[in-house]
């Protein structure tokens, strides 16, 4: 059997086991205002090619809650009026990502990015009403050997037995890594199982600085209001002894102007930020499957030409996400 189907039958297995197991603990219904989650990212979830040459892998572990005292947050961040069904929600997100090489190793070329490994700590407020959402995030974190991911990366190819990649010896020098970004979205219904989100993102810092806007479609059974979504994270604090399920299919195109991003190499011949040009403009297309069922959801999604790792117009992944409401 190929190395990436062994990956991706036992990731699919321990995935099934774990929501099993979590749904039998937890079945009862009640109002949960707290919410773990956990996403991997893995080029190996493709079903084309043996890797994607540019986005290795990703692994995020999330926590978020719902603020009950928001009457003053909410004006003083977004600007926004207290209504019964708006929320002001916490998050912090912890992600461990690894991005291989781009083109060759040969550290004279200005187009090559080496191996770079982040671990990178996200804290994020939201505000979420029924039509608006909004987000404000500060990233703290480091590049390089320091940020794990070549250990990660390795002693998990040890552990199922696979020639670890030789290309983390070109990995870029250790660095900390800080950013700010936002995120503004609204909804235009269309009918009563499709759903226009218009989005805008923007951040700035060193670790990623572009400005980004999208447009998501959400088709199936799901919640109307951004202020009760597994899409954004805001279905916490449900007053009703039963939330409304979600299951839905989503596609999301975006087009970003990019800047800055720390994963790429070019520092390394002197130039600490990238001139804007062609490589900077970049489109991506992300589509998958969330399904909300009382506590437990999940999260299943390929993106192709996403600009996670800003620069590159051509890496392709899929993601498994398992979320647990309490």
């Amino acid at each position: 059997m190929k190395f990436k189907q062994l990956i991706f039958i036992r990731s699919v297995l321990t995935f099934i086991v774990i929501i099993n197991v979590i749904t039998f603990l937890n079945a009862q219904d009640r109002v949960r205002n707290n919410a773990v989650y956990f996403y991997h990212d893995n080029d190996v979830f493709r079903f084309k090619h043996n890797s994607d040459q540019f986005y290795s892998f990703g692994l995020f572990l999330g926590y978020r809650q719902t603020i009950k005292e928001q009457s003053g947050f909410n004006k003083a961040f977004f600007f926004v009026k207290n209504k019964e069904s708006s929320k002001l929600l916490y998050g912090a997100n912890l992600s461990v990502k690894g991005f291989t090489p781009e083109f060759e190793k040969n550290l004279n070329n200005a187009e090559i990015r080496p191996f770079a490994g982040i671990t990178v700590l996200e804290q994020n407020l939201s505000s979420a009403q029924e039509k608006r959402f909004y987000s404000l995030g500060l990233s703290l974190g480091a590049r390089g050997q320091i940020s794990g991911a070549e250990w990660i990366q390795d002693n998990f190819h040890r552990l199922i037995d696979s020639p670890v990649f030789e290309g983390w010896e070109n990995q870029l020098s250790n660095k900390f890594i800080y950013g700010v970004s936002g995120t503004y979205a609204f909804s235009v219904p269309v009918a009563k199982w499709i759903q226009i989100v218009p989005e805008s993102k923007a951040a700035i810092g060193n670790f990623q600085t572009y400005l980004q806007q999208g447009v998501i479609i959400r088709a199936g059974i799901f919640n109307s209001s951004l202020s009760n979504t597994k899409y954004y994270g805001t279905n916490l604090n449900n007053t009703s002894k039963k939330a409304k399920n979600e299951y839905f299919l989503f596609a999301k195109g975006f087009g970003r102007i990019s800047l800055i991003d720390t994963t790429l190499g070019k520092e390394a011949i002197g130039n600490t930020t990238n001139a804007l040009n062609k490589r900077n403009r970049m489109a991506g297309f992300d589509f998958g499957l969330m399904m909300q069922s009382g506590p437990v959801g999940i999260r299943l999604s390929r993106h192709l030409i996403s600009a996670d790792s800003n620069f590159s117009t051509r890496h392709t992944y899929g993601s498994l996400g398992l979320s647990y409401l309490f």
